[in-house]
Order: C-alpha cells, then structure tokens, then sequence
C-alpha cells in the first residue's frame, strides 16, 4: 500500500512539475513577444 501511494505522489510531483514548465515556457514566449513588439 505504500509503495502505491509513493508511486502516486511521484507521479503527481511529475505532472505538477509540467504543467509548472509548460506554465513558464508560455509566460517566455509572451515576454519575447512584448520585447518584439516594443
């Protein structure tokens, strides 16, 4: 039983950790064009 929950912390860690990266990779891009633009 515990290694179950280990194992779906982990996987929560790892989808929390994408969504965070794919969060900022969007908020770059929206910086990159704000910097074109001015």
């Amino acid at each position: 039983m515990k290694a179950n929950a280990d194992h779906g912390f982990r996987e929560g860690l790892f989808v929390s950790l994408g969504f965070f990266v794919s969060g900022f990779n969007k908020l770059r891009v929206v910086t990159l064009m704000w910097v074109f633009l001015i």
